[in-house]
């Protein structure tokens, strides 16, 4: 038997990876260089693949290798939105990473606090380019996992002092802003109506959970009629809205994300994403736009 510890297989489990694992500023640190690798072309990622057991479920497989770090690997993840029925976590999976010069597997462990924490530096990342840097309210429209781990990673980079938290589950909003004000030291607070969580903020995050149909919690009020149409929030273009305070920055986890119905993104919106290929519930091999956006939205890339 080969006993070369470099061919032994390191296995790390949650507890394992959440006790080692950087903190916070670090991975959105990390994170925004990787971004700019995967702009710039230096990083292999190709479009993730899947398997959908149940309508809104899904199973995914991720590999990437980024060359300046020598770092390759794959993450094999699932999300199932009927799981919290059954006392499980809505994410689960592995990330198995492997040697860059030999392929040979170094390590598995359990990614879903990587997961957790790699979204919440997302979200912070794109806030520190599109968002105002005096911005000190953030609604959230969902409080699970990454509703949490949002809100820690804006809470690094801006000066926050309360945020609104809005649940279809009113227990867990009241759970999240107790733990959420004790955890970072902020004025959060739940509320009734998802209205109440995004009015006069300066940011939102949408952490539902990711469907084909969206609960379309952000919507419009009053007539159908065009120019009748007003929305709860905007995004300062210089079009009036209703409320004086425009929201500087929507950070949603991809347009299927259940908060805002696709067919109601503004015309005056931007959408913002480093690729189309990982932003809709299904593979899209060919990196197009989804046809559930609307054409009038603007792209912007890297």
């Amino acid at each position: 038997m080969n006993r070369d510890r470099s061919h032994q297989l390191l296995y790390l489990s949650h507890a394992d990876v959440q006790a080692i694992g950087p903190s916070m500023a670090e991975i959105i640190s990390a994170l925004e260089s990787m971004f700019r690798e995967k702009g710039e072309g230096r990083v292999e990622m190709p479009p993730k693949i899947g398997v959908h057991t149940l309508p809104d479920a899904f199973i995914h497989a991720m590999p990437a290798y980024i060359a300046a770090q020598k770092a390759v690997g794959m993450k094999w993840v699932s999300g199932y939105p009927e799981n919290s029925k059954r006392g499980l976590p809505y994410i689960a999976g592995l990330l198995i990473l492997n040697d860059a010069e030999t392929g040979m597997p170094l390590a598995v462990m359990d990614c879903t606090w990587i997961t957790a924490q790699r979204t919440g530096a997302a979200t912070a990342v794109a806030a520190k380019y599109l968002a105002r840097k005096e911005s000190e309210t953030v609604g959230i429209l969902g409080c699970g996992v990454q509703g949490r781990s949002n809100l820690e990673a804006l809470k690094v980079l801006f000066p926050l002092k309360k945020a609104r938290a809005y649940d279809v589950h009113s227990e867990r909003a009241e759970k999240y802003a107790q733990e959420m004000s004790s955890q970072l030291g902020i004025d959060a607070v739940s509320v009734a109506t998802s209205r109440e969580a995004v009015v006069d903020c300066d940011m939102v995050v949408t952490a539902g959970p990711i469907l084909r149909k969206p609960h379309a919690t952000i919507q419009r009020d009053g007539s159908r009629k065009e120019h009748l149409r007003r929305w709860w929030i905007s995004i300062p273009t210089g079009i009036p809205m209703r409320f004086a305070k425009p929201i500087n920055s929507v950070l949603t986890m991809c347009p299927s994300s259940s908060t805002i119905a696709r067919s109601d993104i503004s015309r005056t919106c931007r959408l913002f994403t480093p690729t189309w290929v990982n932003s809709s519930p299904d593979a899209n091999p060919a990196g197009k736009r989804p046809q559930n956006v609307p054409s009038h939205a603007i792209l912007a890339l890297h």
